[in-house]
């Protein structure tokens, strides 16, 4: 029998940056090379599924990606979905929201 390696996928990710960023780390236009990036790592890992949390950038980037290649999604919270939202995800440029809604 042949075996195939796969992989459960850990991601701790950046958030995009704040509008007043002194230095940019995760500026919003980078979210769609990100989001390249992340799916042909996925498939590179032949991953199966996604574990991380689900604030605005790299996180919500990579749960999209995942949804849309067919993996299984685990997201893990500090704290209720509503106050994680208020503080994690609508308090950076972008629309996040209604992702983060669409993920949780």
């Amino acid at each position: 029998m042949r075996t195939v390696d796969t992989a459960v996928v850990a991601l701790a990710g950046r958030r995009i940056d704040p509008a007043e960023a002194q230095v940019p780390r995760f500026p919003l236009e980078n979210v769609r090379d990100v989001g390249r990036r992340v799916r042909e790592s996925l498939q590179e890992m032949r991953a199966v599924a996604l574990v991380c949390s689900a604030a605005c950038g790299a996180d919500l980037v990579a749960l999209a990606q995942a949804k849309e290649l067919g993996l299984r999604r685990r997201v893990v919270l500090p704290f209720s979905p509503e106050q994680f939202r208020a503080t994690s995800v609508v308090d950076r440029p972008g629309d996040w929201g209604p992702l983060y809604d669409e993920q949780i």
